[in-house]
């Protein structure tokens, strides 16, 4: 490549740091950054962070030789470890949380993470395995020895993740350059991960077609809000835009080598808090149901129990003015797109958004959290979940509906239930705030803009 990767900028930050800050939440051990090329400015830049160092003296043998030297320095003191090629620097803390929790639940010789079947970075070996391959040849490097130890019987466990950074190479500059730009989304799960969730939650293609219609309502709203709020620039526009790569400072590689490798011990027994809860199998739990006595009220009527500050927001909502927040559109296509990928668990709004946080996307999972009913406080604005919300209000099925139909028509399927119904009345007036919101701070009907937009696709 001609640079030494792991000094590369990524972020606010080198390489070597992004991967230090991305994976020490999920391990319970040392993080060792095994050196070889450019060896003094690596481990001057580790020591910074608080790394152990390892150093490999013959780098010119190969990646092997790398993780040869960061197995040798650890085998003995922990019981599992991870591997990571700093090559490979865009994985997930909550990839790594989940290998780690798979492994401590399955305890396979080898742990991978898997995004749609394809294995990735980073493998985790048990100690048994960690000294099979330093004592073996290294034919194949380590996905060799790997296989090797697999086909003799060595157990494995694959681990579903929704993480595009287990299978991300940087060995060229082009390469780089595209981590580099996709940094600043990294909040937002790529087409690629989506379809992993999508795979993993097991949701219906109809269920994604109304997905997908729900979107394209959500970015016609987002667009025509943005388009009322002038002198803003959409983050969707700004985030696209070319970026600039800085590599001043980088030593030139005399020839092609093997890039350094990190390797991530952790403490299999140690008391380590992970930030996801984790399974190696990842379902939509049925999370707990909060209930309670609901007073009852006349449907179509603003119910008392609704809290004051909503209330007052809904009666002032014609006065409202017009926000200079700007609008992350990505995170509202990606939360738009996933709403209802748990749909048909118990409460399939608080089970999608556990999903997607569990998988390192609580942007994306705190909106698909709120997107059946968001009570806005005291003087609201229309935010990202706010839109998804009311888009997904307007689509049935694949079809735009009037929100007072949809809403009516539930009602009057369960009038002979004062409870529910007295529950959909409170769920249609905190809409209708949220509506009036919208068409107050754009001077537009909804309903008509959306049958416009949407069908044209013109947003």
């Amino acid at each position: 490549m001609g640079a030494c990767k792991p000094l590369l900028p990524l972020g606010a930050s080198t390489v070597l740091a992004h991967v230090a800050k991305t994976l020490l939440p999920a391990i319970n051990g040392p993080l060792i950054a095994v050196t070889g090329h450019h060896g003094d400015a690596v481990t001057a830049e580790a020591l910074r962070l608080s790394l152990e160092t390892a150093e490999n003296t013959t780098p010119q043998d190969g990646m092997f030789s790398s993780v040869r030297t960061g197995l040798a320095h650890i085998v003995g003191r922990v019981d599992g470890v991870l591997v990571l090629p700093a090559d490979i620097p865009f994985v997930r803390t909550a990839t790594c949380a989940l290998v780690v929790e798979a492994f401590r639940r399955h305890r396979a010789a080898v742990t991978y993470p898997t995004l749609c079947g394809e294995r990735g970075h980073p493998p985790l070996l048990d100690a048994d395995t960690m000294r099979a391959v330093l004592a073996s040849s290294g034919d194949g490097g380590l996905r060799g020895v790997l296989l090797a130890l697999e086909r003799q019987g060595g157990t494995t466990h694959d681990v579903a993740v929704a993480d595009e950074g287990i299978v991300t190479d940087m060995d060229t500059p082009a390469d780089h350059a595209q981590l580099v730009a996709r940094h600043p989304l990294r909040h937002i799960p790529t087409p690629r991960e989506r379809e992993a969730l999508l795979e993993m939650a097991g949701t219906p293609a109809r269920v994604r077609a109304h997905c997908r219609m729900v979107a394209r309502a959500a970015l016609a709203m987002a667009a025509h809000l943005e388009a009322t709020r002038r002198g803003f620039i959409s983050p969707f526009a700004r985030q696209s835009a070319p970026h600039d790569i800085s590599t001043s400072g980088a030593h030139a590689e005399p020839r092609s080598v093997p890039a350094s490798t990190t390797t991530h011990a952790m403490h299999a027994e140690g008391n380590t808090t992970l930030p996801h809860t984790a399974t190696a199998h990842v379902a939509c739990p049925p999370p707990d149901v909060t209930t309670g006595p609901v007073p009852t009220c006349q449907p179509g009527h603003m119910p008392d129990h609704m809290p004051g500050t909503a209330r007052d927001a809904a009666q002032q909502a014609p006065a409202a003015t017009a926000s200079p927040q700007r609008l992350d559109r990505p995170l509202i296509h990606a939360a738009a797109t996933l709403h209802d990928i748990c749909k048909g668990t118990q409460r399939h709004e608080a089970a999608g958004g556990a999903l997607l946080t569990r998988h390192g996307f609580p942007e994306v999972g705190s909106i698909i959290a709120a997107h059946r009913d968001i009570a806005p406080q005291a003087g609201p604005e229309i935010d990202e979940a706010a839109l998804v919300m009311l888009a997904d209000k307007y689509v049935r099925g694949v079809s735009l509906i009037p929100v007072e139909e949809r809403f009516d028509e539930r009602l009057r399927e369960w009038a002979h239930r004062p409870d529910v119904a007295c529950d959909i009345a409170a769920r249609k007036a905190r809409v209708l705030m949220v509506r009036d919101l919208f068409e107050s701070e754009t001077a537009t009907e909804l309903f008509p803009l959306l049958q416009r937009k949407v069908r044209r696709g013109t947003f």
